[in-house]
């Protein structure tokens, strides 16, 4: 279940990834590592079925997530967990304009500063990309 295809995804990566919470339910049940990392292939980095899902905003996939292993992994490590690249799951939502995401990850507690191996914060990334509803939650989360 967490062998990784010929591109680095498992079964739970890709679920994640379509905003599928029922199969992310599913493989959960059935044990899924949600913790494992997508193998990289030169060009893509890394990523947890969590980084994932706050990249393509899909809010319902990180609950299922964190509800699927509370006991196993706390939520702050599985909701800040970074990619190879050092971005984390509000890295990518914030670049992405999730501000959803982002305030699900603030809710949670997860890192919503720490920045990229390249010295990117969300709210660097968030403006870079002119994402203005995620820029105003970083703001508020920060003060």
């Amino acid at each position: 279940m967490d062998r990784l295809r010929y591109d680095g995804h498992s079964a739970l990566h890709l679920a994640a990834l379509q905003g599928s919470e029922e199969l992310v339910h599913s493989l959960l049940k059935l044990k899924a590592d949600v913790m494992s990392q997508t193998s990289t292939n030169g060009a893509n980095p890394s990523s947890s079925a969590a980084l994932l899902a706050a990249g393509s905003g899909h809010v319902n996939v990180l609950e299922a997530l964190v509800e699927g292993r509370i006991g196993f992994k706390t939520p702050v490590s599985i909701l800040s967990n970074p990619n190879s690249n050092g971005e984390t799951p509000a890295y990518q939502a914030a670049e992405g304009g999730h501000a959803n995401v982002l305030r699900y990850l603030w809710q949670q507690k997860a890192d919503l500063e720490r920045p990229s191996l390249r010295g990117a914060t969300p709210l660097y990334i968030a403006a870079q990309n002119n994402k203005v509803s995620a820029i105003r939650l970083l703001l508020v989360a920060q003060s």
